[in-house]
């Protein structure tokens, strides 16, 4: 995988080594009720040469980099309706995070 950078609205959690088999399966308790509720999950190693774990639950709006996107538009308007379907669906899952807007670089691993 080549460096990329993601894009997305919603909440980040850093993770630990030993739940990367249970996110593999996309059996971790926070993807499952993410995808009850609608919302999208994305998790991966963030950190080279070191290991930082991160799960994101939110709306993938887009990935950048040499094998992805070059850049990303989003009007306001989205925006704000995107912010507001996230964070509501982020109250319905029961899950207390405020929502933000990440622009994460995943490092080629």
């Amino acid at each position: 995988m080549a460096d990329t950078t993601i894009v997305l609205y919603g909440m980040r959690i850093e993770i630990s080594a030993d739940e990367l088999d249970i996110l593999e399966s996309r059996k971790h308790p926070l993807q499952i009720v993410a995808k009850k509720v609608g919302l999208e999950s994305y998790w991966g190693n963030f950190a080279t040469p070191n290991e930082k774990y991160l799960l994101f639950i939110g709306k993938l709006l887009g990935k950048l980099g040499v094998e992805n996107l070059n850049g990303i538009k989003i009007p306001e308007e989205k925006l704000a309706k995107i912010a507001n379907e996230v964070s509501a669906k982020l109250i319905d899952a029961g899950i207390s995070h405020t929502a933000f807007l990440y622009l994460e670089h995943q490092p080629d691993q």
